[in-house]
């Protein structure tokens, strides 16, 4: 389920295996307290480059906002999802897209090829708003860096 708060996406994944649901949780080890907005981390930003790669205009545009663009933890399970912030005075908004907020994705590969989760680019108002990071336990473990195990 997704929701939008006032921070961006919040995940509360959640699937059923024939057995009843199951939560994705991730170890307090793992889990991060919130921090400020800073600069892309390069894992951040070339997995931004990677997902929104491409002639069509959508990606074009979303692309282009990505050297305005700032970060933070978004989420305090301890995945690498981050928040985005855009600097909406330096760049234009994108194109809003009809029936989802998601403007790119792809699947995440473990280390022997397998599929283990998903990356996908949220974007509220025409402006990138989170990247969010799905990895399923029972499938994998999801080995940094993130840009390196995408499959597009």
């Amino acid at each position: 389920m997704w929701t939008q708060g006032r921070e961006g996406i919040g995940c509360s994944v959640t699937w059923d295996k024939g057995q009843g649901s199951s939560q994705r949780r991730y170890p307090a080890s793992r889990r991060r307290a919130p921090e400020v907005w800073g600069p892309l981390s390069e894992d951040v930003r070339r997995t931004l480059e990677l997902l929104l790669a491409g002639d069509a205009e959508v990606a074009r545009v979303y692309r282009a906002q990505i050297p305005h663009v700032r970060m933070k933890p978004g989420c305090t399970c301890g995945c690498p999802t981050v928040d985005l912030r855009v600097d909406q005075d330096a760049v234009s908004a994108g194109p809003v897209v009809e029936g989802s907020p998601v403007v790119a994705d792809g699947s995440i590969q473990g280390v022997d090829g397998e599929y283990i989760g998903e990356a996908m680019i949220f974007a509220f108002g025409g402006y990138l708003s989170t990247l969010e990071v799905c990895v399923w336990d029972d499938l994998g473990v999801l080995e940094l860096p993130l840009w390196e195990r995408l499959s597009v």
